[in-house]
């Protein structure tokens, strides 16, 4: 519905079968394991002080997960933000290809995402 409401839906435009996405984690949930640092990049020392800590509380926010096509997200995996950027730029997801856009993500733009999520839900799903 995030999609929809970001490209103006008019019936013409259909995300894929659900079998065909998945949720993306942007910092991935292997973010601290020693395998993910010597393989894809250090994100412990990419996210900053009390990383640790705050990865755990942020992981499963909505404004660390985007939608991404199985073929896409398998390529991004745990890979360095500034690598999963090249896989976000080649989605036909509006809010994915979004990330693309921009030079870090860190918690303070998870916090971002997750309110202007938030303010979008209300728009959308009204009480």
């Amino acid at each position: 519905m995030f999609e929809y409401h970001a490209i103006c839906h008019k019936n013409e435009y259909y995300l894929a079968n659900p079998d065909d996405l998945e949720l993306e984690h942007i910092v991935p949930k292997a973010a601290d394991k020693p395998g993910t640092k010597i393989v894809f990049g250090d994100w412990p020392t990419y996210l900053g002080e009390g990383g640790k800590t705050k990865h755990s509380k942020m992981l499963h926010r909505d404004g660390n997960m985007t939608l991404l096509a199985d073929e896409l997200n398998v390529v991004a995996s745990n890979n360095p933000f500034f690598a999963k950027r090249k896989d976000y730029a080649k989605s036909n997801i509006r809010l994915t290809k979004h990330l693309a856009d921009y030079s870090n993500f860190k918690f303070k733009t998870i916090e971002y995402w997750s309110q202007a999520f938030a303010q979008q839900a209300v728009k959308i799903w009204k009480v």
